[in-house]
């Protein structure tokens, strides 16, 4: 079977790929902040006939996120084959001159943590 892991599933295009995967008969890890709305994509995939997924909290600008997401993956699924990175998005930077705290947020969410996750 193959198996997958996403990050940012609970919302938008992210929700959307992990509806699409499962109804392929993909079993799969589902990561956001916000259990909540995990848990609700989590029922939507098993009301439509999918393996119920492994629910990771995951808040991907702390330091240790990738292996904290890894583990919980690795942990519920036995191995990841697919790893698809939904999570980030685009920050406001109308002005230039953004503090670098905003630009750091940006990249370790877009690039660095995906990159240390894969």
């Amino acid at each position: 079977m193959v198996t997958g892991t996403g990050t940012g599933t609970g919302t938008g295009i992210g929700r959307g790929i992990a509806l699409v995967l499962a109804a392929q008969g993909l079993k799969r890890a589902t990561s956001a902040r916000r259990v909540a709305l995990l848990d609700e994509v989590a029922e939507d995939i098993v009301s439509r006939g999918g393996h119920r997924p492994v629910v990771i909290a995951s808040e991907l600008c702390v330091e240790d996120a990738a292996k904290t997401l890894t583990d919980a993956a690795l942990a519920g699924l036995g191995r990841v084959g697919i790893l698809v990175n939904s999570a980030g998005g685009s920050r406001s930077f109308a002005e230039l001159h953004v503090s670098e705290d905003r630009w750091q947020e940006a990249i370790t969410l877009n690039f660095y943590r995906l990159r240390q996750v894969a």
